[in-house]
C-alpha cells in the first residue's frame, strides 16, 4: 500500500506527464491552424474547428474544404498581391474555338512549378470541353469553378468540380493562386480560320503532364479571326503562317481597335481634346489647325488600329490591311481580319 505523500507524488507526476503532452499537442494545432488561417482567410476559431470537425481530423486540405463548404472561407479570399501567373490558351480546330484563361499566383516561382503549370492546363481544357460554342462568350468564374472536368481531360485525381481542384493545387503549392478570367473565342461561321501565338511559352510536354499539344501556356497571347470568301482559300490559309505571324504581331504591337470604324468615341474624343490643347498656342487660321489636329489623328489611328499598323512580324512592316489583301490575292481569294484578341498577365481584353 502507497503512503498518502508517495501516492501524491506519482499523481503530481502523472499530471505533469499529461499537461507535457497536451501542451505539445496543442502546439501542433495552434501551427496547423494559423496555416489554414493563411490558407483560407477564415478566423482562427473556425479554423480550429474545421481541423476538430469529426470528417476532417486534423488534415489541412479536408479543413479547406470544410470551410469552403461552410461558406467561411472562399477560394482566393486572400489580400495578397497576384501579379504572376499564366495564361492558357486551348485551340479546338473540331470545335472551331480558341479558349483563353488566366490564372494568376503571387510569385514567379510558382508559374514554373510543373503542378501549377498542369492545373492551369486542366482548368483551360475543361472550360474549352464544356461550353457551347454557338458564339464568342466570357466564361464567368464562379460558373467556372461548378464545372466538372470531363473524362477527355486528365486529372490527378477525381474532382466533382473545378473548385475542388483549385483548393487542392492552393493547399498543395501554400501560395494565393486566382482564376482572373475566361473566355471562348468562336471562329467565324462562313469560311472562319482562328490563329494563335503564345508568348514565353511554356515548354509542357504533352507526353509528361497529360495535356493536350493544343493547349499552349505562356505570359502573354494573341488571337486572330479571319474569313475567307471560298474553301481553297481557307485551306491554304490554315496551313501557312500568315495567321500566327499576325498574331504573333498583336502581342507586339498591343492594338486597341480593328479599324478606325471601330474606335470608341470615347476614345475620339479623348484624342481630340488633346490634340486641340498642344495646337491651341499655334498662330495659325482655324481651318489650318484642323488640319493639324485630323492629322494627328490619323497618326494615332495607325498607332492604336490593327488593320492600319506595320506589320512588326513582316519584312518592311507592311501596313496590315494591305499585307491581307495581298495574301488573299495570292491564295486566290478575298482574306478578311474578322476580330482580334490580345490577352497579357493583369490587363483586360
Amino acid at each position: 500500500m502507497l503512503s498518502s505523500s508517495r501516492l501524491s507524488m506519482q499523481l503530481l507526476g502523472r499530471r505533469s506527464t499529461a499537461l507535457l503532452f497536451s501542451t505539445k499537442a496543442g502546439a501542433a494545432d495552434v501551427g496547423a491552424i494559423k496555416k489554414l488561417r493563411e490558407l483560407s482567410g477564415a478566423p482562427m476559431m473556425d479554423c480550429k474547428n474545421a481541423l476538430a470537425a469529426a470528417d476532417v481530423q486534423g488534415d489541412l486540405q479536408k479543413a479547406l474544404a470544410w470551410l469552403r463548404a461552410k461558406g467561411i472561407a472562399k477560394v482566393a479570399s486572400s489580400t495578397r498581391v497576384t501579379k504572376e501567373g499564366l495564361i492558357g490558351v486551348h485551340n479546338s480546330p473540331e470545335r472551331g474555338t480558341v479558349t483563353l484563361v488566366e490564372v494568376n499566383c503571387e510569385t514567379d516561382f510558382v508559374s514554373i512549378n510543373k503542378d501549377f503549370q498542369k492545373f492551369v492546363a486542366m482548368i483551360t481544357e475543361t472550360v474549352s470541353a464544356c461550353t457551347p460554342t454557338t458564339s464568342t462568350q466570357v466564361v464567368d468564374v464562379p460558373f467556372l469553378l461548378k464545372l466538372a472536368p470531363p473524362s477527355s481531360v486528365h486529372t490527378a485525381k477525381p474532382y466533382s468540380n473545378l473548385e475542388e481542384a483549385l483548393g487542392d493545387v492552393i493547399a498543395s503549392i501554400r501560395e494565393t493562386i486566382v482564376i482572373k478570367r475566361a473566355s471562348v473565342i468562336a471562329q467565324p461561321s462562313q469560311g472562319g480560320v482562328l490563329a494563335t501565338y503564345v508568348h514565353n511559352k511554356v515548354n509542357l510536354s504533352p507526353s509528361e503532364s497529360n495535356t493536350s499539344p493544343n493547349t499552349q501556356l505562356g505570359k502573354a497571347a494573341g488571337v486572330v479571326a479571319f474569313t475567307s470568301d471560298n474553301d481553297k482559300t481557307r485551306a491554304a490559309l490554315v496551313d501557312s503562317p500568315v495567321g500566327r505571324k499576325l498574331a504573333m504581331h498583336v502581342v507586339a504591337a498591343k492594338p486597341l481597335f480593328l479599324s478606325p470604324a471601330d474606335v470608341s468615341q470615347s476614345f475620339l474624343d479623348q484624342e481630340n481634346a488633346i490634340f486641340a490643347e498642344q495646337t491651341q498656342d499655334d498662330k495659325k487660321k482655324p481651318e489650318v489647325l484642323q488640319k493639324i489636329i485630323q492629322g494627328k489623328m490619323n497618326k494615332r489611328m495607325a498607332e492604336v488600329c490593327l488593320l492600319q499598323q506595320g506589320h512588326l512580324a513582316e519584312e518592311g512592316n507592311p501596313v496590315v490591311q494591305k499585307y491581307v489583301d495581298s495574301v488573299g490575292q495570292s491564295l486566290q481569294g478575298k482574306v478578311t481580319v474578322d476580330s482580334f484578341a490580345l490577352w497579357a498577365l493583369n490587363s483586360q481584353e
